[in-house]
């Protein structure tokens, strides 16, 4: 069992980030989860129809790594949202992911049915790209793959498997129509990438409007 102590404090560090996240309307209404990891085979992750805009140790759920809730009582009325089968995968995947965060954002939401068709959107040449884990150049193409919405969660779990087994250094990936997930080695990070994204899904979305004028 887990200390409460530990629990308070993921809490509240997770708490922080997504006050900023919903301030910044990347978080409205109670659609979004946001999850960590606590050791090698448990993970805390939001309650489903929550509001993010206060988060405290209530809020959340621990699950083992297979998805099974830990000593949750019959009569909880707690639950998760159907994606956390994403979240206990990409943490299964990818052993130094800490911290995994999905939000709804206008950009993101916008950008994912413009490219839908395209599978991905290609962001190059932009200086913050320098921001994500690993890449130390602007002069770099950066792809975030876009999958297909649907209500069949395995079908997604698996496509989206596929790919970041075929490309593990991604950060983040869009659901058509839906949402961003990005992830990193703890939560700051996970936050630096999230943050990026949107400055530069804000900045392609500005640059198509100026361009059909």
């Amino acid at each position: 069992m887990f200390e409460q102590q530990i629990l308070i404090e993921k809490a509240r560090e997770i708490g922080d980030v997504v006050k900023f996240l919903y301030q910044r309307g990347w978080a409205p209404t109670s659609n979004s989860n946001y999850s960590c990891r606590l050791d090698a085979e448990h993970i805390m992750i939001t309650v489903s129809h929550w509001s993010k805009e206060h988060l405290t140790k209530e809020s959340f759920m621990v699950l083992n790594i297979m998805g099974k809730p830990l000593n949750q009582a019959s009569n909880s009325a707690k639950i998760t949202s159907a994606e956390f089968q994403l979240h206990t995968m990409l943490y299964k995947e990818n052993k130094e992911t800490k911290a995994i965060f999905h939000t709804h954002s206008v950009n993101s939401t916008v950008l994912s049915k413009l490219y839908e068709s395209q599978d991905e959107i290609v962001l190059e040449n932009y200086q913050m790209l320098k921001v994500f884990s690993g890449i130390d150049s602007h002069d770099v193409k950066k792809i975030v793959p876009i999958f297909p919405n649907t209500q069949d969660i395995t079908v997604l779990v698996k496509q989206i498997k596929q790919y970041v087994t075929e490309y593990p250094d991604i950060h983040g990936f869009l659901i058509a129509g839906h949402g961003l997930y990005a992830w990193g080695k703890n939560i700051s990070e996970a936050k630096r990438h999230l943050e990026a994204f949107e400055f530069l899904f804000e900045c392609e979305l500005l640059t198509l409007r100026l361009r059909n004028q």
